[in-house]
């Protein structure tokens, strides 16, 4: 895993076509009223997804068929998430479950502040973000173009952040 803490940390880029060009998809549970973030690098077809839900794997393993979903990343400890991460890697064969190290929780993989996963030609970087629990992480995307917060910040029901 790389570390970009100086780039990252200071930069407040506007967004641009390098956004657009990456492939993303915002995922809804009525259930739980939690959204979960299918991206992915539209030239290599890996992806990643982000703060899963149990209830509805079967949904998307199905708006995977196409892609390559190589990492369920949650951004905190709750049953939804954790327990959604778990129902994907039983529908898709070696996908990893990932998680911070502080969260204390069981995952195939896990991240410090400032790590970097992988996934085609894109990335995204963990930031630890504690708030809604004490080990939540928010992930910057395409070098700090946007950033997903999962539930340490709630905008309007959205944990997708971009910039002015």
């Amino acid at each position: 895993m790389t570390i970009f803490k100086s780039k990252v940390y200071h930069q407040h880029p506007h967004v641009n076509n390098e956004l657009r060009e990456l492939g993303m998809r915002q995922l809804y549970d009525e259930g739980s009223k939690t959204f979960s973030y299918l991206i992915w690098d539209k030239e290599t077809e890996e992806a990643i997804i982000i703060d899963p839900v149990a209830s509805e794997a079967t949904r998307d393993a199905m708006l995977c068929t196409n892609l390559h979903l190589l990492y369920a990343i949650n951004t905190h400890v709750h049953e939804d998430h954790i327990n959604g991460a778990n129902a994907l890697k039983k529908k898709i064969p070696g996908l990893k479950s990932v998680i911070s190290k502080a969260s204390g929780a069981e995952a195939d993989e896990y991240l410090d502040d400032g790590d970097a996963i992988h996934f085609g030609n894109r990335f995204v970087t963990d930031i630890s973000t504690p708030g809604h629990t004490s080990h939540c992480m928010s992930f910057l995307l395409v070098d700090g173009k946007a950033i997903l917060t999962g539930d340490t910040l709630l905008l309007n029901g959205r944990g997708l952040i971009l910039p002015n």
